[in-house]
């Protein structure tokens, strides 16, 4: 997938990937994003995009998250030094976060309240997590946290 520089672009029937529920995106140097705003993916439920050097966001253009990807639950994203945006507003059903090398990453659609009272579990760097920006900083007594280990990176890819 070297060069692959587009992925949806131009395509008429944007269902054509509702009934996706897995999604594996590796070594794709050339993509700035991954998807179109108009595309919905209702049925995702995880998504790992990994190596994509020059990925700058998930979507073209910012999307409300609980309608493109309403029922996302794992989310990996390795490796990707120009990502700055996931999508706007939160993952309603997003469990777990693993992010590696994203350092350009400042904000995540963790969508956690007392209103909605699961817990998320995000593994990562702390200097990333450090640098974080929350829009409310209350999200983060729902979240565990924990750095990546020795163990961590073999352990992530399992899930």
């Amino acid at each position: 997938m070297d060069n692959l520089a587009y992925f949806c672009q131009g395509m008429e029937d944007l269902t054509s990937f509702s009934c996706l529920m897995h999604l594996l995106l590796d070594c794709c140097p050339k993509l700035n994003f991954l998807f179109p705003s108009s595309l919905r993916l209702p049925n995702l439920r995880s998504l790992q995009i990994r190596f994509c050097d020059s990925l700058e966001r998930v979507f073209d253009e910012s999307v409300a998250a609980e309608h493109a990807l309403p029922r996302l639950q794992s989310l990996q994203l390795w490796e990707l030094p120009e990502l700055s945006c996931i999508c706007g507003r939160v993952l309603p059903s997003l469990k777990d976060l693993k992010v590696k090398g994203c350092a350009k990453l400042k904000g995540i659609p963790i969508g956690v309240t007392e209103n909605n009272p699961f817990f998320a579990t995000i593994i990562g760097e702390t200097q990333w997590w450090n640098d974080l920006v929350w829009v409310d900083g209350s999200i983060k007594r729902w979240i565990l946290f924990r750095n990546w280990g020795p163990l961590l990176p073999h352990f992530a890819t399992e899930g």
